[in-house]
């Protein structure tokens, strides 16, 4: 089988690229349990709010709070249940 004869603008072009660098890296996926577990723990978190702050509503407008106060106070409960829960998964993830 006969060899092609490149000119002599060809063979330099030839060379460039066998000496480039690809020009793309190998794809190497981030964590993804990771990333998906704070997505969770984000949903998780407002859910957690939201239910304690119905329930702490109900709880001081049941005591014949009044409507502002028992808003104000279950944010404040609601809150404080939320820091706590934080910890407590903050303890158990470094334990492991």
């Amino acid at each position: 089988m006969p060899v092609r004869k490149l000119q002599s603008y060809e063979v330099d072009y030839q060379e460039e690229l066998n000496h480039q660098l690809p020009r793309y890296q190998d794809y190497t996926p981030e964590a993804q349990s990771d990333a998906n577990l704070k997505e969770i723990l984000f949903f998780v978190n407002i859910a957690v709010f939201c239910i304690c702050i119905a329930i702490f509503s109900f709880i001081f407008l049941a005591l014949k709070l009044s409507t502002a106060l028992a808003l104000g106070a279950a944010i404040l409960s609601s809150l404080f249940v939320l820091k706590l829960q934080r910890s407590v998964i903050k303890r158990k993830f470094k334990k492991k």
